[in-house]
């Protein structure tokens, strides 16, 4: 189990105690934890991807057909091939929106990130989900840019069906020019699968063809809140759970109905995971840390790690399972 708090820590013992790893990089790294090798972790900052193959003691560059060019890649997502360990799919943009389309697109390794082909390009992605039930079907989540003359252009889902070659634009139900921080494609079923943008949480049953909204049916939601975190529960895909930064929802019905599942936790929640063998929920808060809940999320109970100074604003929970 890891945590972003100022740096990486991980922990081996359910959050109880918590060892400091070599940060890369910068606290504001973004990290990706492979499902197949669990101490193989990608980390991505604005110019460079790294990769420790020892549960980040040591990094290594792997920028090998990745850009480098002068107008700064972003490498923006990392999703892992469900079944082929080493096969990884990887998003670049360009953070200089005068050329938006310049260096974008979207890469697959087939060596666990040693070399990189350019699969996809002139587009803004933000997030990849591969299908569990069928790889070759790929959601991603676009942002958007605003370019000169005011014009605009990208954001909303595009879907592949073939492991990325070509690309269909799914917007059914979207708001113009959205952009799309999180898909979550079913585990057994590729024609479901849910979103998260700013303010709302969708859900399609079609392949993508149309999207429904969710969020109005959480209890005591305001429509400008931002929907800052949406997990499923591993074991049971009809369990999420959400967080608007106000409050903690949990559904059991995959989002027909919804409850708030508050306890004693603090309002500001950034983030949320569930733990995939034990269904145990991590949220962290961002001024007060890390909690977690084993029923639930009736009550809760704060995690302390070491370095009281940690940054927690920074922090989120990936957690991963060890075979």
């Amino acid at each position: 189990m890891y945590t972003q708090a100022g740096s990486l820590y991980r922990s081996q013992d359910g959050g109880t105690t918590w060892e400091p790893r070599t940060d890369p990089i910068t606290p504001y790294a973004s990290y990706y934890f492979d499902p197949h090798v669990p101490d193989r972790i990608f980390a991505s900052e604005s110019l460079t991807l790294h990769r420790s193959t020892d549960g980040g003691q040591t990094w290594e560059k792997v920028m090998n057909g990745l850009p480098e060019e002068k107008f700064y890649p972003l490498f923006c997502a990392i999703s892992f091939h469900p079944s082929q360990p080493n096969t990884i799919y990887a998003s670049s943009m360009n953070d200089d929106h005068m050329f938006p389309i310049r260096i974008t697109g979207i890469y697959r390794s087939t060596d666990g990130g040693d070399s990189w082909e350019k699969i996809a390009e002139k587009m803004l992605i933000i997030e990849l989900s591969i299908a569990p039930s069928d790889p070759q079907i790929i959601y991603a989540g676009q942002t958007y840019y605003a370019g000169p003359g005011g014009s605009r252009g990208g954001g909303g889902i595009i879907r592949s069906s073939n492991g990325g070659s070509t690309w269909k634009q799914l917007n059914t139900g979207l708001p113009d020019f959205t952009t799309v921080y999180q898909i979550i494609v079913h585990p057994k079923t590729d024609a479901t699968a849910y979103a998260r943008t700013e303010h709302e949480i969708l859900r399609t049953t079609n392949e993508g063809e149309n999207w429904e909204k969710l969020t109005h049916r959480l209890p005591g939601h305001l429509a400008e809140n931002q929907i800052t975190a949406l997990e499923i529960d591993p074991k049971d895909p009809r369990i999420f759970m959400s967080s608007d930064g106000v409050a903690i929802y949990r559904t059991v019905d995959t989002g027909k109905t919804w409850k708030k599942t508050q306890g004693s936790l603090p309002s500001d929640i950034a983030a949320l995971a569930i733990h995939p063998t034990t269904s145990a929920i991590y949220a962290v808060s961002q001024e007060f840390g890390i909690f977690t809940s084993a029923d639930t999320g009736t009550t809760w109970q704060r995690i302390t790690i070491a370095a009281e100074e940690a940054e927690f604003h920074h922090a989120y929970i990936p957690i991963v399972a060890k075979p």
